[in-house]
Order: structure tokens, then sequence, then C-alpha cells
């Protein structure tokens, strides 16, 4: 680790950052920005002094090149370059992406499924290029991107006749999304519409379909129905600025929601399909500071539901006398909700998953995730976990009738597991595990959980790894920890490869579940919120000094990471007790906060004004 004392030996001076006089008034107010013309990145200007910072901190990380370079080739050689995407089957085709090395983008293709097929049989025929199962190629993502400095592809599926598929790509980096369609039996472009800056999609039966659009100020806000001729009518207009919108649909297909979301309230709409005409009731209603989530089952509504309760509740409701709702009238359905499962101060609920024989129940216990199977008799299994440190979620699934499913399952050093599931007996298979380098052992690591004391006594978990025998008497440890600590967001405790290049030197690496997260639900997220965001910071600075009073690190070889939100964190930290630690990375940090939240220009900013 370098120190400010040696740049200044060898005169590596920060550009100096010119300040214009510039006032912003604010109710009444005048507020000084001296620094606002930085906005302006497209002036030349602006430019050569972006120019100028990126010189600056090539000069100043010179002496680490080498450094640099040998831990990207151990992070290179803990991932295949020519990766392999899990096959799954849907409609006839078995559908999956691959990697070629030395290439940037996936290929995104499918192979019509034949009796016998298994999930490895289709795997060991992709890595032959069996002759006898043709691979169809339906986007070569690197050839999509050539001529771009910047590409990124949204892929939404193919129709119900599964002759086109229907994607959405970036070529800027600014998150403007074009909505196209390619015709996978020609490999010619359908049409392709600028102007759509799609969110999300979703394909009808009769191969017609809806998307979502956002505004000028990037905010999902439209809701439209499409053809494959390229007409759309606009079914729905958000007008309110604190929400926007998104699609879900049923997996048996026969139902599509429409979710509008604030930052504290949401509302879902059914949207009732039938050839050129669509209406909408709202399912329960929008009601301030009530958030729910709704999947669907064999005519069964399944919502959880956050307001009331703080934790979640799970409630259920038939649709069978409300299939087709009135066109005409937006006023919410009159359902008979039923409480399933109710609050638990210890359980958070997440999120279901909905099949014709069971539904899937992600859930946070303990702050940790976990998952549950319910019957159709609503009978609950809970899956078991090895560790109890874990990420995990749910992957793609598109068989209603299907009597396994998949998840994602990782933790800070077991690298990314496909399971499948059997519904019935709760036992799993792991169909893939990512690769992590050559001689690769999970033994070699420690994972644990402690439990820092906050200044008002409230404990705050922490999720850290490290490889055997770098932890003891005698040891000295460098300690690097994570923060975020807002939006209600838990930061994820999967396996990355980066982290594990740092554990391997004998890093043990951390990460501070602090409040304003959504560990343990609303009351945490609350808890670093608004008036009670100091809590966040001192929250994380309570982590570092129980970590090196524990014997994980020294003032003297402590790090600190956050980024946007998370950068915000890092700079109060860094300033309120900057002898804890030798060093902070802060990425693209929230810092200018108030001149930011008046600016309704950028993007996602009005969703903060409830």
């Amino acid at each position: 680790m370098f120190s400010l004392k040696e740049l200044k030996k060898k005169s590596i001076n920060a550009p100096e950052t010119k300040k214009v006089d510039h006032v912003h008034s604010y109710h009444g107010r005048e507020i000084a920005d001296p620094y606002h013309w930085l906005k302006q990145k497209h002036d030349p200007i602006v430019r050569a002094q972006f120019e100028a910072e990126n010189a600056y901190v090539e000069a100043v990380m010179a002496p680490t090149r080498s450094l640099q370079e040998e831990l990207y080739h151990d992070m290179l050689s803990r991932i295949r370059e020519d990766d392999l995407s899990v096959p799954t089957l849907h409609r006839g085709w078995w559908y999956y992406t691959r990697v070629e090395k030395g290439k940037s983008y996936k290929l995104r293709c499918r192979r019509r499924h034949h009796d016998g097929d298994t999930t490895a049989t289709v795997i060991r025929a992709i890595e032959r290029q069996s002759a006898g199962q043709p691979e169809e190629i339906m986007f070569d993502e690197n050839k999509m991107a050539e001529g771009h400095s910047f590409f990124h592809l949204v892929y939404f599926g193919v129709n119900h006749s599964g002759q086109v598929a229907a994607y959405a790509y970036d070529a800027s980096g600014a998150q403007k999304y074009t909505l196209g369609f390619r015709n996978l039996e020609t490999g010619d472009t359908v049409f392709e519409d600028k102007k759509a800056q799609v969110n999300s999609f979703a394909w009808m039966p009769d191969d017609t379909y809806y998307f979502v659009a956002a505004d000028k100020s990037d905010r999902a806000r439209y809701l439209y129905h499409g053809t494959l001729a390229g007409e759309y009518e606009l079914l729905y207009d958000e007008k309110d600025p604190l929400f926007y919108l998104s699609l879900q649909q049923s997996k048996d297909e026969r139902h599509l929601f429409l979710s509008c979301e604030s930052s504290d309230t949401s509302e879902m709409l059914l949207v009732a399909h039938n050839g050129e005409s669509a209406g909408m009731r709202s399912l329960y209603g929008r009601t301030p500071r009530v958030q729910y989530g709704i999947d669907e089952r064999e005519d069964i509504l399944y919502l959880i539901e956050y307001g009331s309760t703080p934790h979640g509740r799970l409630l259920i409701a038939s649709l069978d006398k409300v299939e087709s709702p009135d066109t005409e009238n937006s006023e919410t359905l009159p359902l008979v909700w039923q409480e399933l499962i109710s609050e638990s101060p210890e359980v958070v609920l997440l999120s279901t998953e909905c099949f014709r024989d069971y539904t899937v129940l992600f859930e946070r216990r303990d702050g940790v995730k976990a998952v549950s199977i319910l019957d159709n008799q609503h009978e609950r299994r809970d899956l078991p976990f090895e560790r109890p440190i874990r990420n995990i979620h749910n992957l793609w699934n598109p068989d209603y009738n299907a009597p396994t499913f998949r998840i994602s399952y990782s933790t800070l050093t077991t690298p990314e597991q496909v399971r499948e599931y059997n519904a019935d007996t709760g036992e799993y298979v792991v169909l893939q595990q990512k690769y992590a380098g050559e001689g690769f052992d999970s033994a070699d690591y420690v994972e644990e959980r402690l439990f820092a004391k906050a200044t008002d006594g409230t404990r705050i978990p922490i999720s850290l790894a490290y490889r055997q025998g770098s932890v003891g008497k005698g040891k000295q440890p460098h300690l690097h920890l994570y923060g975020y600590g807002s939006y209600g967001v838990s930061p994820g405790v999967g396996y990355m490869v980066d982290r594990l290049t740092l554990i391997d030197r004998g890093v043990v690496y951390a990460k501070a579940h602090i409040r304003g997260g959504g560990e343990y639900g609303r009351p945490w997220y609350e808890g670093g919120k608004m008036a009670n965001k100091e809590n966040t910071f001192t929250d994380f600075i309570a982590c570092i000094e129980h970590l090196q009073r524990a014997g994980y690190g020294a003032p003297e070889r402590t790090t600190i990471q956050g980024a946007s939100a998370g950068g915000l964190l890092v700079g109060a930290v860094v300033n309120k007790r900057p002898e804890l630690m030798r060093a902070a990375l802060a990425g693209v940090p929230f810092v200018d906060m108030l001149n930011t939240m008046m600016d309704e220009s950028l993007t996602s900013t009005t969703l903060e004004y409830e």
C-alpha cells in the first residue's frame, strides 16, 4: 500500500477543478453550487477535466501496475472463457446461452427437444456440437455489438408460435432501450423502434404483446398493446410522477398483471386480454404506505402485503368470479382475501413463485434467505441449506406443470450452483456449479456470521469469509468491509471471483448488514432512513470496531467500500472516523444530495419525493 507522502515525493498532483459562480434558489433559499458546470458532460472543457482526472488516476496507480496484472490474471484463471448456461426446456425447445473463448458477449441459442432428452444429455450434445441436434443461434451479441463501444441486450423471449423473438438493446450506455423483433426462421429483423424505450415486456398467446415504455425522464410510465405489424395502442398512462410501471405474467400465461410502484406504495392491476381490447381492474387498491406483490395459481391469487404488517403476511383470494373484468370499470375488484401466513417478527416474506401443484415461498429468516414449499393444501415444507450465509434466487422456470423447480445457490466462498428441487420430496440435484479455478476447494475457506452492537444496542449482522489459517493468534489479516444501507436493499452474500482473489491473499472480506437495508423488513429499512439516517453510518462504524477488536484487522490494515448510496456511507464514515481505516473506495458516491434531489430531470429523482 502506498501513501500520499510518496505521491508528493514524485510530484504527482491532482488536477485543479475550477469554481464557477452558480446559485440555485430552493424555496426562497439560495444555495451556491460552484461545480454546477460539470453537469455539461458533452462540453469539451468538461471532457478535458474528466480526462485530466483519469490521467491523474493512472499516474497514482502506476506503481501497482504489476499487481493489477497479477490480480487480473488470477481472476481470469477462476472463470471459464467458454461458459455454458444450463439449458431450459420451453414449448419444445431447449434455450441456453454460451460464451466462446476470446469473445466478450453471449450467444443466445436454442435446440429442438427430442424424445428422451434430459438436461444432462442436452448439455453433452451442446459441448460436442452434435450434428443430430443442430443448434440455432438466435442472437450473436458479438456481431450486434460491432461498431459500438457499449452494448447490452435484454432478451424478452419467443412468441407462442416459436417463430419470432423479442428483444431490446442499449448501444450507448444511457439505458435507452430500442425494442426489436427477429424472425428466427429467416434471421431477419421484423422491425425495431428506437422510440419505444421499452422497460418490460410480455407475449400473449395470440402473438400480440404488451410492453411498458419510459418517458423523457426515464420513468417507466406507459403501457402499450402491440402487434408484429408495429402498431401500438396506449392502454395506461401512470400520471403520478412518484410511480413507475412493470409487467408480470402468471406462469400459466393466462393472466397479466401491471405493477405500479413508488418508494413505499404499490398497486397491481389485472390486465384483461381479449383480442384487440383490454381493461384493467385493481386487485388490492392503492393505499399510501402499503406495498404488495401478487402471483397466481389455478385462479388463486397469492399476495404478500407490507404496510399493515412490517414484515409481511401472505393472503389468498379466488379469481373465479372475475375472470373477465369489466373493461370500463377500473375500481378495485371485490375479492375476498384470507390470511394464509401471518406476520412473524423473525421472518420477512419476500416473494412467491406459483406452479400448478405447489407454490415456492422465498423469505428471510433472521436476516438470511430461505425457501419453503406450499403444497395444494398449503402444507409447508422448509428446505434445508448447508451454510448460514447464502445467496438464493429463483431462476427461469417456465413450465407451469413441472414437478421440479430451479434456484441459484451460492455463498461468499461457494461458486454458484444451479439446483433443481423436487417439490414433493424437497430433494435436489446440482445441475451445474460454476468453475472457480484449478484445485479450488471450498473447505479451504471459513465463513462466519457475527453481530456488532450499535450505539442504541441493536445487533448488526456481519457476513465474512477468509482463508483457513489467515486469522488467529500471531496473524495480521487485512480487513475489507463493504456496506450499502439504503432503499431497503440487502447486499448479496453470493460468490464473486474478485472476492476470492482478495481472500486468497490474506484479506478478510466482510459485509455489514446495516440499517437502511432490508434484512429485517421495513423496520430495518426505516431505521436507517431520513431522520434515522445517522444509524446507517454509526452501524457501519460499530461493525468496523467490532471486527478490529475481534482480531480480523487493524486500522492500518482496514479498507472500506461502497457505491452510490454506499458511497455516501463511505464518505460519511471517513469524515466521522478517519482513524479507523487506511483507505476507502467510494464508487459513484451519492454525496451532492440537496442539488440531486431538487433536480427533477434526473432519473428516479421524483420517485424519492414521498
